[in-house]
């Protein structure tokens, strides 16, 4: 199910930015600036809506999660080291999701 994958997704080592919203006071220029991100996502915030029936299917639970990914990279660049762990879990997820 979406739900497993997300969880074995989160359990991964390389997940830990990811999994809560991302400090503001730490990084302002995230959520205010001409490089913030629009609609910032989080896969503790997917789990949590995922728990609470909030999510149609599969897709939307996966648009967020991709999203979490995009955001990542258009904050810190595609050759940072955040975007490469985004590049890993996103794969991994998206093979799981494909087995489905």
């Amino acid at each position: 199910s979406v739900k497993k994958f997300l969880d074995q997704i989160m359990q991964h080592r390389m997940a830990w930015p990811f999994l809560e919203p991302v400090d503001g006071h730490l990084y302002p220029s995230y959520y205010q600036g001409p490089h913030a991100v629009m609609d910032p996502i989080d896969l503790c915030t997917i789990k949590m809506k995922l728990e609470q029936g909030s999510y149609a299917g599969a897709d939307a639970v996966k648009a967020d999660v991709d999203g979490v990914w995009e955001n990542c990279r258009h904050f810190n660049g595609e050759t940072h080291l955040y975007s490469t762990m985004a590049d890993e879990l996103e794969r991994r997820f998206n093979k799981k999701l494909n087995s489905l």
